[in-house]
């Protein structure tokens, strides 16, 4: 059965939410015009109108963020004046605001990416559009997205291209599920997100994420996350046993929960499954232990935020990447309970190159811009760097594949040495790892003693980690 047509937009309609705040309603306004000259694909008016909203959001009241799908917009309705590359952009937004805020991450990456691209021209004249599809962070509406993306029939869609390539998904269940369907539409997916370790066959503790080859993956696996953590875990004192937090409903929480465990061999782990449990029965179950690891993924958000506050500093606090939001605290990680807390991430604003930050100034206003955005960047960085190299499907996944493959070996005429270090893979297909990919951050209240801005918290990074 086919999806309705609000799961896709090429420029015909918005997928996020909007800002409800009276200053930030004239970029908006605006934007709103651009989509309604789209749908009746009067492209270049629609510029227009795009193009002026994005003035207006970067001359309202600060508060008010620049619009990434309003960039994307732009950069497709300038596109389709001539004969556009087409891929696809797949986000979680669901209605809720957490996933409207991780789609915003996401879009930034792609966005930055796509204007830089079209700026330079593009593939011999040949400019870059983006399909925004959601998947409402659901495991079923993700298959039929890529059914749709594969088969290239977007509906309420006059679209007459070929998908040739697509970021996301988003978390590692939908990235599963959804890779078996790109994989027999032989289209390359590139997960900027997913983090849940391979594990074709079933482990002793019952694990298994049987990753398709066609799924790429630019942030580092769960393992390096643990590795990391369990590094700084020796720093702790004391010689009561660990204790972990986890969501046995989760492939990423799971993945996390089995990495970690299996750097105490022959120790006793407390370990506390919340599927079917409260908060606060696995909160007095850890009361006695060493430290405690919060093994949660975005979906638990609500459970690792009341674990925080019930934990009220007692144990030293460790997590993963899914805390950790847009460099500042997300409704997660707040507040006083959460100071000290480290989590392993891809990567952070302190080990960004200088161009990426300044980019990312120029486009939204701020140069500090999360992980989520900087693994993104790099994902749509891969691909169209590939497609730059043959500008085909089969093309796509076995430039990616090729163990001789590096964004930083571009004769583009822009910078596109990754946000952090070169986007490579492994013969797994996942991100290669070098000491910039995979690191600890801290939430304190200054990372220097220079810092005087109004945040009150946020997350500093953790050196020889």
């Amino acid at each position: 059965m086919p999806l309705a047509a609000d799961y896709f937009t090429r420029g015909e309609q918005s997928l996020l939410k909007q800002d409800p705040r009276p200053q930030c309603k004239k970029p908006f306004s605006e934007k709103n015009q651009g989509m309604q000259a789209f749908a009746v694909q009067q492209f270049q008016p629609a510029a227009q109108h795009f193009q002026d909203a994005i003035n207006l959001f970067k001359r309202a009241p600060r508060e008010c963020y620049v619009d990434p799908e309003t960039l994307i917009f732009l950069n497709n309705a300038k596109a389709n004046q001539g004969n556009p590359i087409t891929i696809a952009a797949v986000i979680p937004t669901n209605g809720q605001d957490l996933y409207n805020d991780r789609s915003q991450e996401m879009l930034r990456g792609v966005a930055h990416v796509q204007d830089n691209f079209n700026q330079n021209k593009g593939i011999k004249g040949r400019l870059l559009q983006v399909i925004i599809a959601r998947d409402d962070n659901d495991v079923e509406i993700g298959k039929r997205v890529a059914k749709h993306l594969g088969d290239n029939k977007i509906p309420g869609d006059s679209f007459k291209g070929e998908v040739l390539g697509v970021v996301g998904p988003f978390t590692s269940d939908v990235a599963l599920y959804s890779g078996k369907v790109y994989e027999t539409q032989q289209l390359v997916a590139v997960s900027p997100v997913s983090t849940a370790d391979r594990q074709p066959k079933r482990s002793q503790s019952g694990y298994e994420f049987d990753l398709s080859k066609y799924v790429f993956r630019t942030a580092p696996s769960n393992s390096v996350a643990a590795e990391k953590l369990f590094q700084y875990s020796q720093t702790i004192h004391g010689s009561e046993q660990p204790a972990i937090i986890y969501d046995s409903q989760q492939s990423y929480s799971l993945s996390l929960k089995d990495a970690f465990e299996r750097k105490f061999p022959g120790q006793q782990v407390i370990s506390c499954d919340i599927y079917g449990t409260h908060v606060v029965d696995c909160i007095s179950q850890a009361s006695n232990a060493k430290f405690l690891m919060l093994a949660l993924g975005s979906a638990s958000a609500k459970q690792a935020s009341e674990a925080i506050d019930l934990n009220l500093k007692k144990l030293p606090l460790l997590g993963g990447d899914a805390l950790y939001s847009d460099d500042k605290l997300s409704s997660e990680v707040k507040g006083d309970n959460a100071e000290n807390m480290v989590l392993a991430v891809s990567s952070h604003i302190d080990i960004f190159t200088m161009l990426f930050k300044e980019e990312s100034n120029k486009f939204w206003r701020t140069k500090s811009v999360g992980w989520r955005t900087a693994a993104t960047y790099d994902a749509a960085e891969a691909v169209v760097e590939a497609l730059r190299q043959n500008p085909t499907r089969n093309g796509l996944y076995n430039t990616l594949s090729s163990p001789n493959f590096s964004v930083s070996s571009s004769s583009l005429n822009f910078p596109v040495d990754g946000t952090t270090a070169p986007v490579q893979f492994d013969n797994l297909h996942d991100r290669k790892i070098n000491h910039k990919i995979g690191v600890l951050v801290q939430v304190k209240k200054q990372c220097t003693p220079n810092d005087n801005d109004n945040q009150k918290y946020k997350f500093c990074l953790l050196q020889n980690y």
